[in-house]
């Protein structure tokens, strides 16, 4: 997966030209499954997409598709700056994404954190430690489980897990 961020007062309205999601809409540290459109409004691919304030959002694209997905964001950007459009960009490529999922998922996460997940749901994103490492934490997943998606430093990634995961199943 690859995580990206818009940033700029029109970050939500950019993102808004190239999806069928009302970002707009969203609460500030919600999401939801979008899909970028073409020009004819077919499908170019999904993508989970988070508004973390009215100036930036935070998505996550497929890997497969990584390359087609920039090459669409950064063709519109570039129209979209010409016309005056504040918004600019940023590839996670420092981070790299986990995903935690399935019955046990919250209380092996909340094990990690001293962040209170008990009121965090599906569709929501914090900025938070986990194992005293800077995440993003989005509760979200394609299995059809309960789960999570953390993105992570990539430099405190082998550490992290290997802290994390010292215990199967969550106990």
């Amino acid at each position: 997966m690859c995580g990206l961020s818009l940033r700029g007062s029109g970050a939500v309205p950019f993102l808004e030209s190239l999806v069928v999601a009302d970002v707009a809409g969203l609460r500030d540290g919600t999401g939801t499954l979008t899909v970028f459109t073409n020009n004819r409004g077919g499908s170019i691919d999904d993508s989970v997409v988070t508004k973390v304030a009215d100036d930036h959002v935070y998505l996550v694209v497929n890997a497969g598709c990584r390359d087609k997905d920039l090459a669409h964001i950064g063709e519109h950007m570039e129209a979209f700056r010409r016309k005056g459009g504040d918004v600019d960009w940023h590839v996670h490529d420092e981070r790299s994404l986990l995903a935690l999922q399935g019955p046990l998922a919250g209380t092996v996460m909340q094990r990690l954190t001293e962040e209170d997940l008990s009121r965090f749901y599906f569709g929501e994103f914090k900025m938070l430690d986990v194992n005293g490492v800077h995440c993003f934490l989005t509760r979200t997943g394609y299995t059809g489980e309960d789960g999570f998606e953390i993105s992570v430093p990539s430099n405190t990634l082998w550490i992290s897990r290997k802290q994390s995961l010292r215990s199967p199943k969550g106990r």
